[in-house]
């Protein structure tokens, strides 16, 4: 039972049952639905991310970073805040995700609150920013009256989310040994996050579980090319050293200066990011080697976590056609650097990553024939306005990964939406003009108006991907 493969599959099987158990439970309930169709709200992806928030908050509180009284340090938190949070939520007859986990996720995680101490439940909680506990689609969460029941949390025959999310240490240590405890680190949970996308169309989609040695191979070999190809003074056999040891005194001063350069002005994007596994990989490489190159610079506490939240604001992007791969990608990256923070007073809010891991299908990059190129046969380089328009979408969606509160976010991603549709509005007006005699194309055209106010909206699935937008 204390095997790491066999807790994992394990949990696995106790995940993708709660999966299973929540999202059936929502798709049946009239008034869910009904909310769910308001919102336009993907049901799935609803309990995908609230299992997700879950989770997330079982490592917060095994830092104890959940749960403090007023008056005390921010991580004197509870280990067993959310079980005991439940307690006393059914003892007043209240209910527990209306009346404490959307008060936590949106009023305590998502809100910056004098001296972190969260009044609606009495007690601190960190301010983490970020997108992982905003309410989807901006839904109005005081004045819906979603009350799921207190059985899908904890019930009689222990069956219940927190039931079976108990019987597990999610520890923050990924070298703790996990054979002595029924634990789950991080990376144990990235496993059952890909595995949980296979679900129901792992072979359609080519959606496949890689191993931990074969992804670190891949985003190694990636790295070297690169660095080889820009870097000035180095070879294969310096860096496949400089990887096994992170020793990098053999280097001098200014070829690591150029090296640390290099990953610091990287780009990378994975263009099928699925559970984030090679993202996760990739960023782990970077942080080290920068973390080694940089090992006399005392001033910095925390370099690893400092690397890491650098890394996931500049350097990496990915696409996924899957909604909820790119739920679950983002929860990883966010997890990662979470658990790295040793100390409660470097706590920072989490990136945003609304526009760097996005949904879309990475091998389609044209809707109805609208295409972003550069080439004689599009509008850009043709057309001015479009590029200044295209230019304006960039800044905007720029200007989002550096906001911090939910209502200035929520109104830059409507600007983001609004100057989106413009786009494909003003191109489609340009077919329009193309094509006056065709009545066909005419009758095509209109059909494509009336999808493009859908696709524009933040969740919307989209079966394309513009790479110059």
């Amino acid at each position: 039972r204390f095997n790491k493969e066999i807790v994992t599959e394990e949990f696995f099987e106790n995940y993708k049952r709660l999966f299973f158990d929540l999202n059936f439970y929502l798709d049946s309930d009239d008034e869910f639905k009904k909310f769910a169709d308001k919102n336009k709200l993907d049901i799935s992806l609803f309990a995908k991310k609230l299992l997700g928030q879950i989770v997330f908050c079982y490592f917060l509180q095994k830092k104890r970073w959940l749960g403090a009284k007023k008056n005390t340090s921010l991580d004197s938190g509870d280990e067993n805040f959310l079980r005991n949070k439940f307690i006393e939520i059914t003892k007043n007859k209240k209910n527990f995700f209306n009346d404490l986990l959307e008060p936590l996720f949106y009023l305590g995680l998502s809100y910056e609150n004098s001296n972190s101490f969260c009044a609606e439940i009495n007690c601190k909680v960190p301010y983490l920013n970020g997108g992982l506990f905003e309410p989807i689609e901006n839904y109005d969460w005081e004045k819906e009256d979603l009350k799921i029941p207190n059985s899908i949390f904890s019930n009689e025959s222990n069956s219940g989310i927190l039931d079976i999310f108990d019987l597990y240490n999610f520890t923050v240590d990924e070298n703790e040994d996990l054979d002595l405890d029924i634990a789950i680190d991080p990376e144990m949970l990235g496993n059952v996050f890909e595995k949980l996308l296979d679900i129901k169309t792992r072979e359609q989609q080519g959606t496949f579980y890689t191993p931990k040695e074969v992804a670190t191979y891949m985003c190694r070999a990636s790295l070297k090319n690169y660095l080889i190809k820009n870097h000035n003074n180095l070879n294969e056999e310096t860096l496949d050293n400089l990887f096994i040891s992170y020793d990098s005194h053999k280097l001098s001063k200014s070829d690591l200066l150029e090296l640390d350069n290099l990953l610091k002005n990287v780009a990378i994007c994975d263009p099928c990011i699925g559970s984030g596994a090679f993202a996760v990989t990739i960023m782990n490489e970077v942080s080290k080697l920068r973390s080694s190159i940089n090992k006399d610079n005392h001033n910095l506490e925390d370099k690893i976590y400092f690397y890491k939240k650098y890394f996931i604001q500049n350097n990496i992007y990915g696409v996924d056609i899957e909604p909820g791969a790119v739920e679950i990608s983002k929860l990883r990256l966010w997890l990662s650097l979470i658990v790295d923070i040793k100390k409660i007073s470097l706590i920072d809010t989490l990136p945003n990553l609304d526009y760097k891991i996005m949904q879309g299908d990475s091998l389609i990059d044209e809707y109805h024939g609208i295409k972003f190129e550069k080439s004689e046969y599009d509008l850009i380089g043709i057309d001015p306005k479009l590029e200044n328009s295209i230019k304006d979408l960039q800044t905007k969606q720029s200007e989002y990964l550096n906001l911090k509160y939910a209502k200035s976010k929520f109104e830059k991603r409507k600007q983001v939406q609004e100057k989106l549709k413009d786009i494909l509005m003003y191109v489609l007006n340009q077919k329009k003009n193309n094509t006056k005699n065709d009545k066909n194309s005419e009758i095509a055209i209109k059909n494509i108006e009336k999808n493009i106010n859908e696709i524009s909206y933040s969740y919307a699935v989209k079966d394309f991907f513009f790479w110059k937008l």
